[in-house]
């Protein structure tokens, strides 16, 4: 923020529950610190705690995603087949097919919450391409049916602790 107190203008913060996770309210004090100042500053929310990746992104590797996220592998979602990863074809597909889509839960319900009762948030988001359900190639023609396709941020019908 140091740079909006110097040249002036504004600063949006992306994805900020998705990255700050549990330290989102550190973010939002941080925010409403440099308001106080005068400065032009919004946070921008995913109005969701699930996102979408290529499983070799270094936050899904299992010693971030743990300790960052307070996730496991089975929170990681193979978009393919809607599976939850294990261990195993973590590192399987990590061996053959680092670039796969894979769905996951990042932030805390209880920090998107707080970032989206913020004042000053605004809630965005972005997504990966479709795969088909089919073979997990990607969707690229226009008029693919809803139904045939996998893609966050919707996330696959689970309990949290399956």
């Amino acid at each position: 923020m140091a740079s909006q107190e110097i040249y002036g203008g504004g600063l949006l913060l992306m994805h900020m529950s998705a990255q700050a996770l549990r330290d989102t309210q550190r973010g939002l004090d941080l925010i409403d610190k440099a308001k106080a100042k005068g400065l032009s500053v919004v946070g921008e929310i995913y109005p969701h705690d699930f996102g979408g990746t290529i499983l070799m992104a270094a936050y899904l590797h299992p010693d971030n995603y743990g300790s960052n996220m307070g996730r496991s592998c089975s929170d990681i979602i193979e978009t393919a087949t809607v599976t939850p990863l294990t261990k195993e074809r973590y590192d399987e597909l990590m061996k053959t097919a680092p670039t796969a889509n894979v769905m996951f839960y990042n932030a805390q319900t209880e920090d998107v919450c707080k970032g989206l009762a913020h004042p000053t948030s605004v809630q965005g988001s972005d997504a990966m391409p479709y795969v088909m359900k089919s073979d997990g190639s990607p969707a690229l023609a226009w008029d693919v049916p809803f139904e045939a396709v996998n893609a966050p941020p919707v996330a696959p019908a689970r309990t949290r602790n399956s």
